[in-house]
């Protein structure tokens, strides 16, 4: 199965000031089932400044109406910008596991996630300079709650909110921001 998005994330007003606090991005997500429970996916999304892909191993169990799923998501995002004498350079791998809960009607599913998000390794380079250099450590926790419901043909809408506590978020990378305290990203 495949879907098309969008995705938008609003920064803290402490990190990016009067800045554009949005950060839309367009959103690729191809999903393979596998034998016995598991699937591989695949994420490819981007905002023009930022770009980032995404692979995952699901395990997912049906129990009656209820799943109970398990993931284990390996990102790596990339973001640059070359405005006249300013060139920034940042990318990052993060890891993301998860543990998701799903009810499911007829016509509609319920699923509420909630994952752990590792930053295995971040930087941040101003023209030659490393600016800002990040390895090893447990970057925040996210919880959030979806709805799914079939739309026309073999195509559903899904709807979701999740709210994310970490210390850096990779949309907000062209903020330099130097914070070592935690945030909350919607």
């Amino acid at each position: 199965e495949t879907a098309i998005g969008l995705n938008l994330t609003i920064l803290p007003l402490e990190i990016v000031e009067e800045e554009i606090r949005q950060s839309p991005m367009l959103d690729f997500q191809a999903r393979y089932g596998l034998p016995f429970g598991f699937s591989i996916k695949a994420q490819l999304a981007t905002n023009y400044l930022t770009y980032l892909g995404a692979l995952s191993v699901l395990y997912s169990l049906d129990i009656g109406q209820f799943g109970l799923g398990f993931q284990d998501k390996q990102t790596y995002w990339r973001g640059f910008s070359s405005i006249i004498g300013f060139d920034v350079l940042a990318d990052g791998w993060m890891n993301f596991p998860s543990l998701s809960l799903g009810f499911r009607t007829s016509n509609v599913r319920l699923s509420l996630l909630a994952d752990l998000q590792f930053l295995t390794y971040q930087r941040t380079i101003v023209g030659e300079t490393l600016a800002k250099s990040s390895r090893n450590q447990l970057n925040g926790f996210g919880i959030g709650a979806t709805i799914e419901q079939p739309f026309w043909k073999n195509t559903a809408v899904v709807l979701g909110m999740k709210f994310n506590y970490q210390k850096s978020s990779y949309q907000s990378w062209l903020a330099f921001t130097n914070f070592k305290k935690f945030f909350a990203y919607p």
